[in-house]
């Protein structure tokens, strides 16, 4: 039995009455994901280790008692494996709104709410439990930018709000945020300074939510927001567009 096959006969112990199973291919996701509809309703089901499962599940309490809006995680295990499941959100990822030709005034508001959103996770209290191993990558962006905000404390924060992890509703609003691997104790600069970075890859950059942003800060960093800004967007079209596509094509060789 091959992993997908596996997958496939886990999920089935759960969703006994399956009519689909269908994989989802999302570019550069290390995790195995799939849409199951089941007595006319959607979930998704999403492969992981023990620890990141766990992990997502505690983060998803937190965050809904708190009124963050992010899915409701429920953990199975089936022999080695360990997946999560939960109801499909429906609406449409921030990154296909884009692709539809979202408008700038659109954007402007849904940045807004984002960042609105990062500062109420911000000041949820949070007490650290064993999380997912972070990547070289990470680990190397979060020493970079910890460090030129060595004033800052940590605060629980969302680091990876990319377009993609971003469910709006119909009116363009924020709905919902994916991908709870990626919220724990970071630097809040950080976590901004990705975000805009991400947007600033899709053509889109506001000055006037830098400074807003940069107002909140108590004490200012040795390198302005807006520079970090253009720092992690360099750092970031290197590994996408270089790193990570020749680290793909040696794997497909």
């Amino acid at each position: 039995m091959d992993k997908k096959d596996k997958h496939i006969y886990a999920i089935k112990q759960i969703y006994k009455n399956a009519e689909s199973i269908s994989g989802v291919n999302i570019a550069g996701y290390i995790h195995d994901v799939y849409i199951v509809k089941d007595s006319g309703q959607k979930y998704i089901c999403r492969f992981s280790d023990k620890i990141t499962a766990q992990y997502d599940l505690h983060i998803s309490k937190l965050l809904l008692s708190n009124n963050i809006c992010v899915p409701n995680i429920s953990v199975h295990k089936f022999q080695d494996l360990y997946f999560e499941t939960y109801n499909f959100i429906s609406g449409k990822t921030f990154h296909e709104r884009i692709i539809e030709g979202i408008s700038d005034e659109s954007k402007d508001r849904i940045y807004k709410q984002l960042f609105n959103l990062s500062v109420k996770i911000s000041k949820i209290p949070y007490r650290p439990i064993k999380s997912p191993n972070e990547s070289v990558w990470l680990k190397c962006l979060r020493s970079l930018f910890h460090t030129i905000n060595a004033h800052e404390k940590r605060t629980l924060c969302h680091f990876d709000l990319h377009t993609k992890n971003v469910i709006l509703d119909n009116n363009d609003n924020v709905m919902a945020l994916i991908d709870l691997d990626s919220i724990n104790l970071y630097k809040p600069t950080f976590a901004f300074v990705s975000m805009m970075a991400h947007a600033k890859r899709h053509g889109y950059q506001s000055n006037e939510l830098i400074k807003e942003y940069e107002k909140t800060i108590k004490k200012k960093p040795i390198i302005s927001v807006q520079s970090q800004v253009n720092i992690y967007y360099y750092i970031l079209c290197f590994y996408i567009d270089f790193l990570r596509k020749h680290m793909l094509n040696l794997m497909t060789r």
